[in-house]
């Protein structure tokens, strides 16, 4: 667990790598003038958008605080951990950007193995902060997925916009990973980049 958690970021790049290879390497069976091709394509670019900029609505609220302020507002009022479940969708969308199926399960098999073991190990630490305070969050709002969406949303809020802009301009790069795989697959299927193998 603490292996996991100590090393996220490493294992996150080398699994980025072993998708950006597969993607280089090989494209899909079915033909691009398929209805799937688009409709994954429409899905994909949808899902990365709500993730991207549900991460960047949750850092509003976070930056700055992390484990020092326990956060009880904004997306923090509907579940535990939105920057995780932003952080899902967000690589669900890349799945299906990616119409390729080892992507779509190598992307998941990262986040099931790694996100949850995260999510024990701050929540062990906000615990320990904070208390009977937590302990009173934990029974009212649920730790993944939300119940309700209605929001507890302050009238004012300081945020801390010193750590924010990098938390912009990340997203601003998922956007930009989507138009590297569309690329990406025009050169596989003009026969520009070459194809080694197809996939499902």
């Amino acid at each position: 667990m603490k292996f996991l958690t100590k090393y996220r970021t490493t294992i996150s790049k080398w699994f980025a790598v072993a998708i950006f290879a597969l993607l280089l390497t090989s494209t899909h069976s079915w033909s691009e003038t398929s209805l799937l091709d688009p409709s994954m394509e429409y899905v994909g670019l949808t899902l990365i958008v709500i993730g991207a900029f549900g991460r960047v609505w949750t850092y509003l609220y976070i930056c700055g605080r992390k484990t020092d302020e326990l956060v009880v507002i904004g997306p923090y009022s509907i579940t535990r951990n939105p920057l995780y479940l932003f952080s899902l969708i967000l690589a669900v969308g890349f799945g299906f950007a990616s119409e390729n199926l080892i992507v779509f399960a190598l992307i998941l098999l990262l986040f099931g193995c790694v996100y949850p073991v995260t999510i024990s190990s701050e929540e062990e630490e906000l615990a320990r902060r904070h208390g009977e305070a937590f302990r009173h969050y934990c029974q009212t709002v649920p730790r993944f997925i939300p119940r309700t969406l209605t929001l507890i949303q302050p009238t004012r809020y300081t945020v801390h916009l010193d750590q924010f802009g990098r938390v912009f301009i990340d997203s601003l790069l998922f956007i930009s990973l989507f138009i590297f795989m569309e690329t990406v697959e025009g050169l596989h299927f003009s026969g520009i980049l070459p194809t080694f193998f197809l996939v499902p």
